[in-house]
């Protein structure tokens, strides 16, 4: 029989800014659809891009 798995999709993604170099967590949805992010430490804006 097969067992049934627990989905381990993640609400929220670490990515790193580009200015600061800092580790910042945001909601997923803000970085699939490309919007644009602004650091909590340098407060800079970005888009995160793949």
């Amino acid at each position: 029989m097969c067992k049934e798995r627990e989905c381990k999709i993640n609400s929220t993604i670490k990515i790193i800014c580009p200015w600061c170099s800092k580790l910042i967590e945001l909601p997923m949805h803000k970085a699939v659809n490309g919007e644009e992010i602004l650091c909590q430490h340098c407060q800079k804006k970005f888009n995160f891009r793949i």
